[in-house]
């Protein structure tokens, strides 16, 4: 991509710095999926649902952030993705039709953070 460091280019510490992250990424993703499917089963179970958009959108905005810098590119894009879903939904106070697009968006960042498991 403009702007990388092609890894063959890349200092050595710079690349066993990257990888540390990448591999502490992976580590804490099964942490970040139940954080996310906590704030599911609040809002499913009829708790406060504005505290439940905030806790899945703030998650969202975080890995949005860090995924691509790491080269989880696609968890990236999915992550954008549900933040916007999800701060539609809270714009628009949490109605159902705004929920049920932001849920469908959260699952396809669970579904990729899950292929992250994998690698």
């Amino acid at each position: 991509m403009p702007g990388e460091l092609q890894a063959g280019r890349m200092p050595a510490e710079m690349r066993r710095t990257i990888e540390a992250l990448r591999a502490k990424f992976v580590d804490d993703v099964e942490a970040r999926i139940l954080h996310i499917e906590a704030a599911l089963a609040d809002l499913r179970a009829g708790k406060d649902p504005k505290a439940a958009a905030e806790t899945i959108s703030a998650a969202a905005h975080r890995i949005a952030g860090l995924a691509p810098s790491l080269g989880f590119d696609r968890v990236g894009q999915a992550a954008a993705e549900a933040e916007r879903w999800w701060d539609l939904a809270l714009s628009a106070h949490c109605a159902p039709m705004a929920i049920d697009r932001a849920l469908a968006s959260i699952e396809t960042l669970l579904d990729r953070l899950e292929t992250t498991l994998d690698q």
